[in-house]
């Protein structure tokens, strides 16, 4: 059975080396997920070099909701003080 995959979805191959799924992902199927990436993170493993080690730790939704709440008021700030400071 096929299922959407998101952008950050972990997925497990035959091999058991995990993939983290970003924009060139496939849209549907593949192996068995075990995990997603925080959005607030898709850049950083974007960042990652062929072979780099990474350590996840597991969050809620709640919490990740909150994280994503947090960098978008981030986001507005930086936006708000480039308007002002280009005026």
């Amino acid at each position: 059975m096929s299922d959407g995959i998101p952008p950050g979805a972990v997925q497990v191959p035959a091999d058991g080396l995990p993939i983290v799924l970003l924009a060139d992902r496939q849209t549907t199927g593949g192996y068995t997920k075990i995990a997603t990436v925080s959005t607030i993170d898709l850049s950083k493993i974007a960042q990652a070099q062929l072979g780099d080690r990474m350590r996840f730790l597991e969050i809620t939704c709640s919490e990740a909701h909150r994280l994503l709440s947090e960098y978008w008021d981030t986001i507005d700030g930086i936006k708000h003080c480039i308007r002002f400071n280009t005026q």
